[in-house]
């Protein structure tokens, strides 16, 4: 690769590191409004797997035209939103732990 493919190559993932940053920061400040309109009890687990099966839709149907770049991104950052919620709070209906403090536990 030259230097100059190598330039454009960096430029191409400091800008892709860039956007994907947006997409989290987005996806959290979702998460947090949702934390407190839908507090716990919640079925976090089930949402996520549900935002997951959206996303997989969303970009297959992107994939074939069918769907925009845009409305695709939306259900991305719904997937990092319930992530973000099982990170933070766990799913309470199911009895999981927050991720985050449990990692954190010493181990036995």
């Amino acid at each position: 690769m030259t230097e100059a493919e190598q330039a454009a190559f960096a430029a191409g993932l400091e800008a892709a590191a860039n956007g994907w940053n947006e997409l989290v920061t987005d996806a959290i400040t979702e998460a947090e409004k949702a934390m407190l309109k839908f507090p716990q009890p919640n079925y976090v687990i089930s949402k996520l797997a549900e935002e997951a099966g959206e996303t997989v839709k969303a970009a297959i149907h992107c994939a074939e035209g069918r769907e925009t770049f845009e409305n695709l991104r939306g259900e991305m950052k719904q997937t990092i939103a319930m992530l973000y919620r099982l990170w933070v709070e766990g799913d309470q209906v199911h009895g999981l732990s927050p991720i985050a403090a449990a990692i954190k536990e010493p181990k036995e």
